[in-house]
């Protein structure tokens, strides 16, 4: 069962390899579950199992998928065939599983979090709090990224003079609100601000 081998580099467990080593060396599933006492069905189960992850990867032989794509990825496969039903083109796409795609976010924010470690000066936790209230911060057309000229506008307004604002009413909202154990912060939109795309 050549085409079982194949499989070997999509097993996610060590059950799963000695499975298809299993049907490898027995030559049938129904020997390997013999062989490893299972059922037949349960060994159908498990192979059909790394059957669907073989293909999400891009590897499925027996639908002309044959270029995998790495462990992290997931595979899209688009096959094009001649009027007798060869293959013509195959083109194959992958892209981040969604666990990846989590992960790799998660991580995005750490270090974008990091940046910021130390430039404000932490806050004195409340001496008590109260964890049936929910203290609500919502921030309303901050337009940061906007910037005006007091000759044109009436006053000025840029980068600086936005994040001032933001950073002193948050400190003051914190300061003002009761001790709660949780916080809501809302932005209500146009939080930043462009002329153009």
């Amino acid at each position: 069962m050549t085409d079982v081998e194949g499989l070997l580099p999509f097993c996610e467990t060590e059950s799963q390899r000695k499975l298809i080593q299993a049907i490898v060396r027995e030559g049938s599933i129904a020997k390997a579950g013999h062989a490893l006492n299972f059922n037949r069905r349960t060994v159908q189960r498990a192979l059909d199992r790394i059957r669907r992850t073989a293909a999400r990867r891009g590897y499925a032989p027996e639908s002309q998928m044959t270029r995998p794509v790495s462990p992290a990825h997931v595979a899209e496969t688009s096959t094009m065939y001649d009027a007798d039903g060869r293959v013509k083109l195959q083109w194959v796409k992958a892209k981040l599983s969604a666990s990846d795609a989590f992960q790799a976010l998660q991580e995005a924010i750490q270090q974008a979090a990091d940046e910021y470690r130390g430039v404000a000066k932490p806050v004195k936790a409340p001496a008590r709090s109260d964890a049936d209230l929910l203290v609500c911060y919502p921030m309303g057309d901050p337009h940061v990224g906007m910037y005006a000229w007091k000759d044109e506008a009436g006053e000025d307004f840029d980068c600086d003079i936005a994040r001032q604002d933001l950073l002193s009413a948050t400190s003051r909202l914190v300061q003002l609100a009761p001790g709660s154990e949780r916080a809501l912060i809302v932005n209500l939109g146009d939080f930043f601000h462009s002329d153009n795309n």
